[in-house]
């Protein structure tokens, strides 16, 4: 249990972790600061605490493909957003300051509402006075600090 929970957090770690780094890179390219990733990420760990709470509601979507279709809309819009940012410095190079926050905070958003809700539900599945619930936890925080420190170790 102890490898699986660090191969998941880590899994779901790295992928948020690299969407925000290379956000990061931009924005610090464009002279902006980074309050940006501050909303952007409180909001999506409240999208990510609505969107497991309601798991079995929208599970029940579209006969029994709601989890998988929202999952999938939620990635298309980090990839619509992380295209808007694209535009936005090629097309409005000089104006892009304005728009690039809210297109990077709501991308942060999206990514960490869909891999923090993945992380809620591999987690509930060991709430209920499970024998292997340590384990499990230790096995997280390790993938969390493995996942944050490569990302932190990358260069700028």
């Amino acid at each position: 249990m102890l490898f699986t929970s660090v191969i998941i957090v880590l899994r779901e770690v790295l992928e948020a972790a690299l969407l925000a780094g290379i956000l990061l890179a931009v924005t610090r390219l464009r002279g902006q600061g980074i309050r940006w990733l501050g909303w952007g990420g409180f909001a999506g760990l409240l999208g990510a605490a609505l969107y497991s709470s309601q798991y079995r509601e929208i599970s029940d979507w579209f006969d029994g493909m709601g989890y998988e279709a929202v999952n999938a809309a939620l990635q298309v819009g980090v990839y619509g957003f992380i295209l808007a940012v694209i535009w936005r410095l090629g097309r409005y190079p000089a104006k892009a300051r304005s728009g690039l926050v809210w297109y990077t905070g709501l991308t942060v958003g999206l990514a960490i509402t869909r891999e923090g809700a993945e992380l809620v539900l591999y987690f509930s599945g060991f709430q209920r006075g499970s024998a292997v619930l340590p384990e499990v936890l230790f096995g997280s925080v390790i993938g969390a600090g493995v996942g944050f420190s490569v990302e932190a170790a990358s260069p700028p």
